[in-house]
């Protein structure tokens, strides 16, 4: 039976765009504070300690709100794909190599593989949501959209760990904690950038299975019209 996916869609890219919002302040709170440790490191009394103090302030009490926005929206996302994938059964959509939720899922946990299954899961799941899409259709070449999307991510999860691999403390050496802003940095502003595609292929497959859900309706109404005596 087709479930609307769209509440949990709703969810998700509310997430997503508090990811954005965070993202873009992390990028200048650490800006920020990279311009007041070139001060410290060429005289230190230069700097504006109050100002660099409050600076580290904002940017560490972004920190825990950033990680429950990224997770929520992992858990938002895997319960999006997994109504997603359930629709395309009712919804009679194209032939799916990953016919089922869990299927879809474990694309995401497989080492090694899932630097590619996430992306042809999301491919076929376009493919099958798409309003003129026919049973036993084959998923067509990777929509521009999943793709720059999953670029993105890709992106964004690199970064992500270059930040991971990079952090030291506010009390490290001003030189490593220069090099830990220059990675949140790039950080923060791709996670714009791949928040924003991402909420791009969510709204844009939930308004292609409303969309298929209406004509399969109107398909079966005619049908049944047609066969019914006069």
């Amino acid at each position: 039976m087709y479930r609307p996916a769209r509440p949990v869609a709703r969810i998700l890219i509310a997430s997503l765009a508090l990811i954005g919002v965070i993202g873009v302040f992390v990028a200048d709170f650490r800006v920020q504070e990279i311009q007041q440790l070139t001060l410290l490191r060429q005289d230190p009394f230069l700097v504006d300690r109050p100002r660099l103090a409050l600076i580290q302030h904002n940017a560490r009490a972004l920190q825990y709100p950033g990680l429950a926005a990224l997770a929520g929206s992992v858990l938002a996302w895997l319960a999006w794909q997994t109504r997603c994938h359930r629709n395309t059964v009712p919804l009679g959509g194209a032939r799916l190599r990953f016919h089922s939720p869990v299927a879809a899922l474990a694309a995401w946990i497989v080492p090694g593989a899932n630097v590619v299954l996430p992306m042809v899961s999301v491919r076929e799941l376009w493919t099958a949501s798409d309003p003129d899409a026919r049973p036993g259709d084959r998923p067509r070449r990777v929509s521009p959209v999943v793709l720059a999307w999953w670029l993105a991510f890709l992106g964004f999860a690199f970064l992500l760990g270059g930040s991971i691999l990079h952090w030291t403390g506010d009390a490290g050496a001003p030189a490593a904690r220069i090099v830990r802003d220059e990675w949140l940095i790039a950080t923060g502003l791709w996670a714009v950038v791949a928040a924003g595609l991402a909420a791009a292929v969510v709204l844009l497959i939930d308004l292609h299975q409303e969309e298929r859900a209406q004509g399969h309706v109107a398909e079966r109404w005619s049908e049944w019209r047609l066969q019914s005596p006069s």
